[in-house]
């Protein structure tokens, strides 16, 4: 489900109108509209005063399911300097 499909089903199913949930959200009707419609997307600020007023998680109002396993708990290897050596150069980089 898309953002804006979930946002009018949430609508829907409180029974607010459109005009209700942006002014319970703090934002203007036609900003509102724009968002179910698809026509544009809430910043930050605007998300979290939605999940507010939702009563969601960020994740759950933005239809987020977790992945895992997505970062490695590995540390990215480090080429490092060999120390006898007398050169300035950088081919100890290469």
């Amino acid at each position: 489900m898309t953002f804006p499909e979930h946002l009018l089903k949430l609508r829907l199913s409180r029974g607010f109108s459109q005009a209700e949930a942006a002014e319970k959200a703090g934002i203007a009707l036609r900003t509102y509209q724009y968002y179910e419609r698809g026509q544009r997307e809430p910043v930050l600020s605007t998300l979290i005063a939605l999940a507010d007023f939702y009563d969601l998680s960020l994740d759950e109002l933005a239809c987020r399911e977790r992945k895992r396993n997505r970062v490695s708990s590995k540390p990215p290897s480090v080429p490092t300097r060999d120390r006898g050596s007398s050169s300035s150069s950088l081919s100890w980089w290469q």
